[in-house]
């Protein structure tokens, strides 16, 4: 292999370092495969009776009197091999020779095997350091001054991602100022490809969704942009909901995400079923619009996957030890508890109660929830 920095080879001949073609590197590949598949170290000298090495045709094209060859060894496994020959008939090699070789052999190996953890070690920084800009840059797209000036309702969202940046988004709007909106989404995967097209969906879903259109509108444009740049089969789940704090007229629009929770007098109840699939997957027009009316004193609570399919202990009575999860059934019981609460106290309450249902582990999925309280 030529050096990773000039891209030629340093080889030392007759005591001089220089540089040389991959191609000028002349060498006995018999004696190399020994060492390299048997891990062994090689002394040939030409007085040998070795038949195999005596009649290997490198060894004889050659003319080479006198071949050491060790392997360059470390903790995980040999690495290479430092090879020395001479053609010259009184300069042959000795046993001493091959013993230092080989204890020079096991330190170069080592020193190898330590250079290329230290870089492995740089380049994992480099890239934490990366995505941590990434989350930095992602969470900036993300609402975090919440309306306080409307005595009509009160709002409030917060994702907690199991890596350090995730594909659960969320967003709050005020098409008009009788009018609120509210989205919830997760785009499959992980890492930086989600994060990206969580980025630009927002910023789409900002620009039409300011404009008074319905719901199914929205999500119908978000669809045909996601399936016209979708790659690998990426998609996206979402609602998008709109509240008339007039009427406490709501409309939704589900692409194939979670129902939405709402909590009132009477207890916690799911409204508002996926009306089609999620976007990304087929041009067209698949959603129809949900209409509900809630109550002054109702909450909405709008969630991704990382919550009800958040992993407990393993059930060790189960024949497959398979681990329960978080469920609808546990959240509607946590939530109809949380009547009349402020929404961010509301969320923080069921993200406690997730984190209890998991430990000692975390959540293994992002944890994403939007809230709202109409009050009239």
């Amino acid at each position: 292999m030529p050096c990773p920095v000039c891209n030629r080879v340093h080889i030392i001949e007759n005591g001089k370092l220089r540089k040389a073609d991959s191609g000028e590197i002349k060498l006995s590949h018999t004696v190399a495969n020994r060492v390299l598949s048997g891990g062994e170290s090689v002394l040939f000298l030409d007085t040998d009776q070795d038949g195999e090495l005596n009649a290997a045709e490198s060894i004889m094209s050659l003319r080479l009197r006198s071949i050491i060859c060790v392997p360059l060894r470390g903790k995980m496994g040999i690495t290479g091999v430092l090879y020395m020959d001479s053609d010259r008939p009184g300069k042959q090699y000795t046993h001493d020779d091959m013993l230092l070789s080989t204890a020079v052999g096991n330190s170069a190996g080592l020193a190898l095997e330590n250079a290329r953890m230290h870089i492995q070690i740089l380049e994992k920084q480099r890239t934490d350091q990366e995505i941590e800009h990434a989350w930095t840059i992602q969470e900036s797209f993300l609402v975090k001054e919440w309306p306080r000036d409307d005595l009509r309702f009160t709002v409030y969202g917060e994702t907690r991602p199991a890596k350090i940046i995730g594909g659960d988004f969320y967003d709050f709007v005020r098409p008009s100022a009788d009018t609120v909106g509210l989205l919830i989404g997760d785009v499959s995967g992980k890492g930086v490809p989600a994060a990206l097209s969580m980025a630009q969906l927002l910023a789409e879903f900002r620009l039409h969704a300011t404009s008074s259109r319905s719901p199914v509108e929205v999500v119908q444009i978000l669809n045909n942009s996601l399936v016209a740049r979708s790659q690998r089969g990426m998609f996206c789940t979402l609602c998008y909901s709109t509240l008339d704090l007039t009427t406490g007229r709501l409309c939704t629009a589900n692409a194939g995400h979670h129902s939405i929770l709402r909590v009132s007098k009477k207890g916690a109840q799911y409204l508002s079923l996926a009306s089609g699939p999620p976007a990304g997957i087929l041009g067209g027009n698949y959603w129809t619009a949900a209409e509900e009316f809630i109550q002054p004193g109702d909450s909405l609570l709008m969630y991704t996957d990382g919550i009800v399919e958040a992993h407990g202990p393993t059930t060790q009575s189960a024949a497959t030890h398979s681990p329960d999860e978080y469920g609808p059934e546990r959240l509607i019981e946590i939530a109809r508890e949380q009547y009349g609460q402020p929404p961010e106290a509301f969320i923080n309450t069921i993200h406690r109660h997730v984190q209890q249902f998991c430990a000692p582990s975390l959540p293994h999925d992002d944890c994403t929830m939007l809230a709202l309280r109409y009050i009239s």
